[in-house]
């Protein structure tokens, strides 16, 4: 299944947000939806699109060597087929171009014409800065985020050209630095819904988006 996608993106990011006008899609009770998400991913073995990443909470010193591909806003282009086909590239002038076809990747820097060759899993991690076997724990972890966490609001709308059920959650533990969630998932209503997420984002208790 094919899904233009606004972002796919770990617990600790956020993701850009782009949404249109309303959809009427049937309305469906918040513990269905949560239910759709946890088994997204087997259900969706491939996809591409545009993935829009925003991560402003954490300073680029505190990442460390190796991450900076997670600081910042950044734009990539991805497509993956289960269990771990990976093209990822990066949208801007000079951007990393990331392969896999999950025993071997390739990471090619335009800007000093390099490519470093190794294995999937291997010792050498700095140039696996998306591993492809970890494509599908990107819906889990949201999907376990949902089931953590009180659903305080559940709308439509349209992310990125899917119709989609949007869900503000809170998590229940009350120790947590992380505060409103919000995560819009796929209800493309002409076939059965994938729940895939379309996008998430997060923001401390103090409201501050990460």
């Amino acid at each position: 299944m094919q899904l233009s996608l606004v972002a796919l993106v770990a617990a600790v990011v956020t993701a850009a947000l782009l949404l249109s006008p309303a959809v009427s899609l049937a309305a469906l009770p918040p513990k269905e939806i949560v239910e759709g998400v946890t088994t997204a991913s087997l259900r969706v073995t491939s996809f591409s699109g545009v993935v829009t990443y925003e991560q402003s909470l954490v300073p680029l010193t505190l990442l460390g060597e190796g991450h900076q591909h997670m600081s910042g806003n950044r734009d990539y282009r991805v497509w993956y087929q289960a269990p771990n086909q990976l093209r990822i590239e990066e949208l801007r002038l000079g951007g990393t171009l990331f392969v896999s076809d999950g025993e071997t990747k390739w990471t090619y820097s335009p800007g000093d014409n390099t490519v470093i060759i190794a294995q999937v899993g291997g010792p050498d991690q700095s140039a696996d800065p998306f591993d492809p076997q970890r494509m599908d724990q990107f819906v889990d972890q949201i999907a376990a985020a949902l089931e953590e966490s009180s659903i305080l609001d559940v709308s439509t709308g349209r992310v990125a050209g899917q119709d989609a059920y949007l869900l503000e959650v809170a998590p229940r533990d009350t120790d947590t630095l992380l505060g409103l969630q919000t995560v819009a998932v796929d209800g493309t209503p002409d076939q059965d819904p994938s729940y895939f997420p379309l996008s998430y984002s997060i923001a401390t208790r103090s409201g501050q988006v990460v």
